[in-house]
């Protein structure tokens, strides 16, 4: 913060010091030259043969030199600590609550002190800046001597249920220290004062009047607003225990009537709130069988009433997921396994038609057209239960009927191409042929010599009544 500073104030003060320096030398010279009776004139001349004689200078300069730079580097290391440490410490003092005068002359000595040391005077400006520091040490301890009275004198105030006399030590001390911890939470401590007092004195009312409860719930009152009032824990310990015993009866009893009357959410409410006042009784033990046997009751004839709805609408996915869920509590349940069993067996008839009839054109294989007539057959158990199962099965039929049905299939040549197909043998040469075909994938093929030879990959689908495919070798090889 002072570099600049410094830097200004060393070069002066070099300039200064080597003045001094030549000056006292010069005058130690002469001294010594005239006592030992030389004569500046008759000196002889500097030659090679004798060469200058070379002053020594007195050991007294040096130590002035070290002395002031000594003065000077001291100065320097207290003025950093003045500035880093006391003068923050004084920024933080009321200075309404010190002596008239005390601020300024602080101020005043610093500046002195900063003015002697630009000027080269070391040892007046550390004299200075060491006053400057005591006398703000003083100021300090008085405060702290201030503040620590008035702090102990809060809480003797305090702890006597005396409200105004402890806030005016207590603000007397929070004004020489505002942010001092132990001074804020006395402060905050003696502001609840008069609603601790109003609690106690309802407190003695409840005790004469032998109401527990209220006594209870006072104690809490005054520890909420004052939680290091340390000695009200025993007392309120002991009223809770017995407090707890009462309580405790009640909440089983009101649970066991809710259970009776089919109020199983108000019945586990109050096993929560008996559980917190005592974790583990008999008594806790014996209402949670009861609550956990309702509740059995309850979810399986809620589980009974969304699958049979779900069986009624045909729902089969639903079906099975209450039902797997259901069974993991009511593993013995004949209904529910029943309506497990038939909701996955429907499904899967209803997977294995719908292959089939999605992809219907497999059904031209003889072998996959029996596959399909027996899952027709496995699923027609089902139907009864399944309307949509039933539709699905019916419309494989229609499909089946459809593939079993011939199409007529029309072949154009020109008379001059030698047709034959796949799997059934020659045709022949034709300009028209007609042919009975089963639905299926076929591949037709026209020879002629000279020709290129044309191959036509025709799909004869299931449904229709004819169909026509174009056969003519009419590229030349």
């Amino acid at each position: 913060m002072l570099s600049k500073e410094f830097a200004r104030v060393n070069k002066e003060a070099y300039r200064a010091r080597r003045k001094v320096v030549i000056i006292i030398f010069g005058l130690v010279l002469v001294v010594l030259m005239l006592i030992t009776g030389v004569n500046l004139v008759n000196l002889p001349v500097a030659s090679k043969q004798n060469p200058p004689v070379q002053a020594v200078v007195p050991s007294g300069i040096d130590t002035l030199i070290y002395s002031e730079k000594s003065f000077r580097d001291d100065f320097i290391k207290l003025l950093q600590v003045y500035e880093e440490v006391t003068e923050p410490r004084l920024t933080g003092l009321n200075w309404q609550l010190v002596k008239h005068g005390l601020k300024e002359k602080q101020l005043e000595l610093k500046k002195i002190a900063l003015a002697g040391f630009s000027s080269g005077d070391y040892l007046e400006a550390l004299h200075t800046l060491r006053e400057a520091q005591s006398k703000a040490e003083s100021i300090l301890q008085e405060q702290e001597i201030l503040f620590n009275v008035s702090l102990k004198k809060a809480k003797e105030l305090f702890e006597e249920f005396s409200y105004s006399e402890s806030k005016l030590y207590i603000n007397q001390a929070l004004a020489l220290k505002p942010k001092n911890a132990n001074a804020k939470r006395l402060h905050e401590r003696i502001e609840s004062l008069p609603s601790v007092i109003d609690f106690f004195e309802k407190m003695k009312v409840a005790i004469v009047e032998n109401n527990k409860t209220e006594e209870i719930e006072l104690i809490r009152k005054i520890l909420e607003v004052d939680p290091e009032r340390l000695g009200l824990f025993p007392q309120l310990k002991l009223l809770e225990e017995r407090e707890s015993d009462l309580i405790f009866s009640a909440y089983i009893e009101r649970g066991i009537r809710h259970i009776k009357k089919g109020e199983l959410n108000e019945a586990r409410s109050r096993y929560k709130a008996a559980k917190g006042v005592r974790p583990v009784s008999d008594e806790l033990n014996f209402l949670g069988d009861l609550i956990n046997k309702h509740a059995k009751n309850v979810s399986l004839n809620l589980a009974l009433k969304q699958s049979l709805s779900a069986v009624n609408n045909e729902d089969w996915e639903k079906l099975v997921l209450i039902t797997d869920q259901s069974l993991k509590e009511h593993l013995a349940n004949d209904v529910l396994l029943s309506r497990n069993g038939l909701a996955k067996d429907i499904l899967h008839q209803m997977k294995i038609l719908s292959n089939f009839i999605r992809k219907h054109d497999r059904l031209s294989s003889k072998k996959i057209y029996l596959q399909a007539e027996q899952a027709i057959k496995a699923s027609s158990s089902y139907s009864e239960k399944s309307e949509l199962l039933l539709k699905k099965g019916m419309r494989l039929s229609e499909l089946l009927v459809k593939y079993k049905t011939k199409v007529s299939v029309a072949i154009i040549s020109d008379n001059k191409t030698r047709i034959s197909i796949k799997g059934l043998g020659e045709i022949g040469y034709s300009k028209y042929k007609v042919l009975q075909l089963y639905p299926n994938n076929y591949i037709i093929e026209g020879k002629r010599n000279g020709f290129r030879s044309v191959i036509v990959k025709g799909t004869v689908p299931a449904g229709v009544k004819s169909i026509t495919f174009d056969v003519v070798c009419n590229e030349r090889i």
